[in-house]
């Protein structure tokens, strides 16, 4: 038996393109210095900078030299050396840590400015600013520098000392005779320059006051009460919370501060309370109830959504309704007002359930004229028509009114929804009396057989067709002329007008058609006689002479050359 053969071996895919700059794969060039990276496993590996492109070659080498597979394959920047060529190679050159601390200009000294008449440390180290004292001497904030990142410098960073060459035991004895100045703590105290206290202001209908403290940005609403004392009582309350949570930077002042804890908790036995909410209408009088033309509409805003109660016919049902929707609203923030307090929910219920129904929409309105609906006088008859569903639609046209307004009826008595009642002009009529009356309709109307049209005025000046009074230098007064087939036809000019009369009728006696019938000027007048009439004055037509030639009778000839 013949062997199979073995399966195809797919081939491995090379990873690796030089840098166009450099040369070298995955090295590129930053500045006066040459970097090694690589993307690899979706992360990029950064492998170090170097003064040299050879010894970044060699480091990605390294990095890669053992990542082929089966499927990929990297390519090497110098494939023939080995690894311990590559250690001694870059041994040479180590990638630097980075160092950080750059000294002040006015001071000289690494973390150290200058406050006033002071010298304060301080560093920004993992995204946070460490403040570490303000100091007589700049020496003294210096070596507070150096003590705080002595321990501070890793694989990656290393901190510059102000005095490298000082020990720990050197730096805690000269530290020893410093006093370190804490910050002087920030005040809050600024009253109200209506209520005399701290934190406290009045509510917008000055009847309350508000206790409220602002810290980080934030105001934080602390409760309304009757007096303005207890609101004092409130904000420090908050304010000894606040002083034990931040504080050194931030003391805040108090409006009682000879006051204990426990004699402010006494002041204030009852929680602040509910916000009331609930203004009745200036029109109706009652919460969360509008007059919309001759209804009474109940809505309320909840939940930053407003929902629409119903549209009632009296404004206490308005009122009951909405009173219903809030009562279990309230919470232990926010108490709804009630129109009536003292109902009871079956109560109500009973008031609400003698609701009627918004009326239908009566549509209908006599005709000024004629006195019916739908019914309009057009010249002796009486047309009956109706728009409905945006189409105007035309139920005929009658002798009388009164068979108008029926069929007008007839037509809507079906068309009413509960959102629309037509009005009938006749509603205590029957179906069959309706039609009964309508029995006696009008016959329609016979199509009129359309004859030949007419073709033919009169010329107000001669009083013939086709005939127009002109003056020519030839002496002939009148032109007969037709428009026949779109074109304007010339059938001459002549003495009289009885002429021109009689030469129109010649051209037009045989041009009826079934559509057109062409009027004469002598209709009892025979063909041989128009022909008599007009030998005795032949029409004289105008003829054009071409340029170059002679009239004849010329004594003078042209003689061709």
């Amino acid at each position: 038996m013949a062997e199979a053969p073995p399966p195809p071996v797919s081939k491995k895919r090379k990873r690796g393109s030089p840098n166009e700059k450099t040369g070298m794969i995955g090295v590129t060039k930053k500045g006066k210095k040459y970097q090694a990276s690589i993307r690899y496993g979706g992360t990029k590996h950064h492998l170090g900078t170097f003064d040299t492109k050879e010894q970044a070659g060699m480091a990605y080498d390294r990095f890669v030299i053992g990542k082929s597979t089966e499927e990929v394959s990297f390519t090497l920047n110098y494939p023939h050396m080995t690894d311990p060529e590559r250690e001694e190679a870059l041994k040479v050159e180590l990638p630097k840590k980075k160092t950080r601390g750059n000294p002040n200009q006015k001071t000289g000294l690494i973390g150290v400015a200058k406050n006033g008449e002071r010298y304060q440390a301080s560093i920004n180290y993992d995204g946070t600013q460490h403040y570490l004292g303000t100091f007589d001497t700049k020496e003294q904030a210096g070596f507070a520098y150096d003590r705080f990142v002595i321990d501070k410098s890793t694989e990656e960073v290393s901190f510059t000392l102000n005095y490298p060459n000082m020990t720990d035991p050197e730096r805690e004895e000269a530290l020893k005779v410093v006093k370190v100045v804490k910050p002087v703590q920030k005040k809050r105290c600024v009253p109200n320059y209506k209520t005399g206290l701290i934190g406290v202001t009045n509510t917008k209908n000055g009847k309350r006051y508000k206790a409220s403290i602002t810290y980080g940005g934030t105001s934080k609403h602390l409760g309304t009460f009757d007096t303005k004392e207890h609101a004092a009582i409130a904000y420090d309350r908050a304010a000894m919370a606040m002083d034990r949570s931040t504080a050194e930077e931030v003391s805040f002042s108090l409006n009682y501060p000879k006051m204990s804890d426990r004699e402010r908790e006494e002041a204030l036995p009852v929680e602040p309370v509910q916000k009331k909410r609930g203004n009745p209408n200036q029109t109706t009088g009652l919460i969360g109830v509008y007059k919309s033309g001759k209804k009474y509409r109940a809505s309320i805003v909840y939940g930053g959504t407003e929902h629409h109660l119903g549209a009632f016919d009296t404004k206490e049902q308005a009122g009951v309704a909405y009173d219903r929707f809030v009562v279990d609203k309230s919470t232990e923030e926010v108490s709804f007002t009630l129109n009536y307090p003292n109902m009871t929910d079956p109560e109500r219920g009973e008031a609400l359930s003698e609701k009627v129904e918004p009326v239908q929409k009566k549509r209908g309105i006599p005709n000024r004229k004629t006195g019916l609906i739908g019914v309009a006088k057009n010249g002796k008859k009486y047309t009956a028509k109706i728009c409905i569903g945006g189409t105007s639609k035309n139920l005929g046209s009658f002798d009388s009114k009164e068979q108008a307004g029926i069929t007008y009826d007839r037509f809507v008595i079906d068309k009413s929804t509960e959102q629309v009642s037509f009005t009938l002009n006749y509603p205590n009529m029957t179906d069959p009396e309706r039609e009964e009356a309508l029995k006696v309709e009008p016959p329609p109307k016979k199509k009129r057989k359309r004859g030949k049209r007419k073709r033919g005025n009169p010329n107000q000046t001669t009083g013939l067709i086709g005939v127009y009074k002109r003056v020519y230098k030839s002496g002939k007064k009148y032109l007969a002329s037709i428009r026949y087939g779109g074109t304007q036809h010339s059938l001459g000019s002549f003495d009289s007008k009885e002429q021109a009369g009689i030469t129109y009728d010649r051209f037009v006696v045989d041009k009826n058609t079934k559509e057109v019938s062409f009027t004469l000027n002598y209709p009892n007048m025979t063909d041989p006689e128009r022909e008599e009439a007009l030998l005795a004055e032949p029409p004289h037509k105008k003829r054009k002479r071409k340029r170059g030639t002679k009239r004849s009778g010329d004594p003078f000839p042209q003689v061709p050359p």
